[in-house]
């Protein structure tokens, strides 16, 4: 990055198809809101599939408003890599992501948003889709799940307490309840069990992984 030409960079995934205005549209949009030290979009998955459907749903979640918005929270679009910009000069300064994350812990780019809103920084959403491509077989979604899962392990430990094994196995036992919650929320028994799944899965990576995020340096992000 810091050899890139430009103000800006862009981020996307090999496995998403890109629409011919997005950096047109992001180009326009920095103009038009320098304040923002990031400009991301939508991410849909385009699969017929269960598995892909139940992505696409969850993004949806992540999504404040339908038109463009000033976004000052983590766990809120924009932030995920699919579809995702920074003004170059803030993206150096501030270190990029995160290198003590390996190939089985993700939440990388949720991580460096909470740096930047940690520094007073606000990112702007604009309705433009990128396409994920992704075709999921149910073990690549396990897969997926239970790294997520490290990384939400990983997250706990970096804001200095690791969350202990007792408590992950005690989440076991709230697999009915969240059940219940899953069915309200996606208003669907498919998806709420596939959400649950999800849950499921989650703790396993957790556990799976314990060693691996316990052996990590201890690095506070900010």
């Amino acid at each position: 990055v810091k050899h890139a030409f430009g103000l800006y960079v862009f981020f996307t995934d090999s496995d998403c198809e890109v629409p011919k205005n997005l950096l047109a549209e992001f180009k326009k949009a920095y103009e038009s809101f320098s304040e923002v030290c990031g400009i991301g979009g939508n991410i849909i998955n385009d699969g017929e599939g269960i598995f892909e459907k139940y992505e696409t749903l969850t993004y949806k979640k992540y999504i404040s408003k339908s038109e463009s918005y000033i976004s000052n929270k983590r766990d809120e679009f924009p932030f995920a890599l699919g579809n995702m910009s920074y003004r170059k000069d803030l993206f150096v300064e501030y270190g990029g992501f995160s290198e003590t994350h390996t190939y089985t812990i993700s939440g990388e780019d949720a991580l460096l948003k909470e740096k930047f809103l940690k520094n007073n920084h606000v990112f702007l959403y604009v309705p433009v889709t990128v396409i994920h491509k992704k075709r999921y077989t149910f073990l690549s979604f396990v897969k997926q799940m239970r790294e997520r899962g490290a990384g939400m392990l990983y997250d706990s430990k970096r804001k200095g307490k690791i969350q202990s094994k007792s408590s992950i196995y005690l989440r076991f036992l709230m697999i009915a309840p969240y059940f219940i919650g899953s069915l309200v929320g996606y208003q669907s028994v498919v998806f709420g069990f596939i959400d649950t799944l999800a849950f499921v899965f989650k703790n396993i990576g957790k556990l799976k992984y314990y060693r691996v995020v316990e052996a990590l340096w201890k690095k506070f992000y900010f």
